[in-house]
């Protein structure tokens, strides 16, 4: 007998066995699993993958194998923390998307939604947003994250920032081999200051790339849009990068794997050593105008970051070493994977940048 007896067995539509051959979906696999164990929800004849007339417990075997025969090496993971849903929308459209792991942050002690209740000055979540040191604690915390090169961080905006239990899993496991992209789901607050916090939090990131604002009517499409404009590290585990010196100390530059880079990079060898006269500006960059013109992919992010290598227009090199909101559009370029001493090198005004492979 199938684990699904005594549940209300719901297949719909198509004849039996059907689209056994179709390649399924992290999300549809979790639909699936849920449908098997609780009877929640509803499937089609489709996920019948043996064709033996029901949707139980041997069909979610079948797609485990499937599944994990193209999943297995993923080195990208996305990490959420969600109340309301609205997270946990956007971290499975991100999981179906990308084909990354997934980990869900939960609190040891749940949230109802009493503790919530933005109302009431009292309430649980009030009390530790106001409280910079809280640090609720984590229910099954997860090891071997460090394995992972990119570590998608999902969550809600609370009272302008992250939820604190973010900040609990960001100093308990050890991100210093991950890129990290944050996102979050808000009505109106937007996500610079905790992609401040995190940043602080994190002093042995690889990096940390600009992240997102969602509305909770955000679709797939939205979130894949999104997923198709970052500039992830153009190969984690043999990324194309360049040394420089600045001040007589020693910083490397990793490129992102866009068309931009692969431009610059075709042509660069050709003047590698070379010593780049670079401006200030606003006392937060420096900047150079090449002799030649890159294609651009640019847009408006939320928040620069110290390290961050931007193309402003389509031959102007910026280095900043502040972090700050702006207002322009950049194409991302790379950024510098140990920021620490940079804004001393750099000092207040003009610089001489050597740069070597």
């Amino acid at each position: 007998m199938s684990i699904t007896a005594g549940c209300a067995v719901l297949i719909t539509g198509i004849a039996a066995g059907a689209a056994a051959a179709l390649r399924h979906t992290p999300t549809e696999m979790k639909n699936v699993q849920n449908f098997v164990l609780t009877g929640s929800g509803e499937v089609t004849t489709e996920y019948d993958l043996n064709s033996d007339g029901a949707v139980d417990i041997f069909d979610v075997v079948e797609m485990r194998k499937e599944f994990g025969s193209e999943k297995t090496d993923s080195n990208a993971i996305v990490v959420y923390f969600s109340q309301t849903g609205n997270t946990e929308k956007i971290a499975e459209y991100l999981i179906d998307i990308t084909g990354a792991d997934s980990y869900v942050i939960e609190a040891a002690v749940p949230y109802t939604a009493a503790d919530i209740k933005y109302q009431d000055n009292e309430c649980r979540a009030n009390k530790e947003q106001n409280d910079k040191t809280a640090r609720p604690e984590i229910k099954g915390l997860i090891s071997g994250i460090e394995k992972y090169d990119v570590v998608y961080l999902g969550y809600p905006i609370w009272w302008g920032e992250e939820p604190r239990i973010i900040d609990t899993f960001l100093e308990s496991v050890d991100l210093s081999n991950a890129v990290i992209v944050p996102f979050c789901t808000s009505g109106s607050s937007g996500i610079a200051k905790s992609e401040k916090n995190i940043a602080e939090l994190g002093q042995k990131y690889k990096g940390q790339l600009t992240g997102h604002r969602f509305a909770s009517s955000a679709s797939r499409d939205d979130v894949e849009k999104w997923v198709n404009s970052l500039e992830l590290p153009m190969n984690t585990k043999e990324q194309a990068a360049v040394n420089v010196k600045i001040g007589g100390k020693d910083f490397k530059v990793e490129f992102y794997n866009n068309k931009t880079t692969k431009e610059l990079l075709s042509v660069m060898p050709e003047y590698l050593p070379m010593t780049l006269n670079m401006n200030e500006l606003n006392g937060n960059e420096k900047y150079v105008n090449l002799t030649i013109d890159l294609p651009t992919e640019s847009s408006k992010p939320d928040m620069i970051h110290a390290g961050d290598v931007m193309l402003y227009g389509n031959n102007c090199i910026v280095l900043f070493y502040k972090d700050f909101e702006t207002t322009y559009s950049y194409t991302p370029i790379g950024r510098i994977k140990d920021t620490s001493g940079l804004a001393e090198a750099v000092g207040k005004g003009n610089i001489s940048v050597e740069v070597t492979d």
